[in-house]
């Protein structure tokens, strides 16, 4: 396995646990695919942030609650109407299927799926199907979503002299409304101190 702790305003790594995993090789990203077909729903309009979607004949969620518990079908229904070109267009946006520019070397750039329709395209979007992400690029795109929607480069400072001159560096801003972020945050969250994640809650830690 690996672990990756980066400070989310400003880039900078405190920790790679396995940088051969965490950089030089791709992983099925499954179900935090999800972040990405939540800013992608909001940004195309197809999530409404005031109203909860129907999942089945019985149950209806928000995005909030989507997000902490992972709901597959809420998030399979929001890619499907996003379209496969859109979901592609903001997982490029996020940092995936490219380097990071971290200053670490043989990066892996990750993949990108190629063309996807029906159940294929609502798979992908809930599971990550055909992916391949690192660590470090997930990273990058939790950061962003807590940031605002700053892509930054992740950076290591090996030496005194890089610590006393680190400077945070933006790859891009990404197009997307500030409310999209802060309405994906409480489920991410959520995640943690009530959702899929709960095994990970601790009252001593402010998530």
């Amino acid at each position: 396995g690996t672990a990756v702790v980066m400070d989310p305003m400003t880039g900078r790594i405190y920790s790679i646990v396995n940088q051969e995993w965490a950089l030089r090789r791709g992983f099925k990203p499954c179900s935090t695919i999800k972040l990405v077909t939540g800013v992608a729903g909001l940004g195309e309009k197809v999530i409404d942030p005031s109203n909860t979607a129907a999942v089945s004949d019985r149950y209806n969620i928000d995005l909030t609650d989507a997000l902490a518990y992972s709901n597959n079908t809420y998030f399979q229904q929001v890619g499907g109407r996003v379209g496969f070109e859109k979901m592609m267009s903001y997982a490029r946006d996020l940092g995936l299927g490219e380097k990071t520019g971290i200053n670490s070397p043989n990066e892996y750039p990750g993949r990108l799926p190629y063309e996807k329709t029906g159940f294929a395209l609502n798979r992908m979007s809930s599971h990550g199907d055909d992916f391949e992400v690192t660590a470090v690029q997930l990273a990058t795109l939790v950061s962003a979503m807590g940031n605002g929607g700053k892509l930054l480069v992740p950076q290591t400072a090996r030496t005194a002299e890089e610590q006393s001159k680190f400077k945070a560096k933006v790859k891009r801003q990404i197009n997307v409304e500030p409310a999209a972020w802060s309405r994906m945050v409480p489920g991410m969250v959520g995640a943690v101190n009530y959702g899929s994640g709960k095994k990970a809650y601790d009252p001593l830690q402010t998530v």
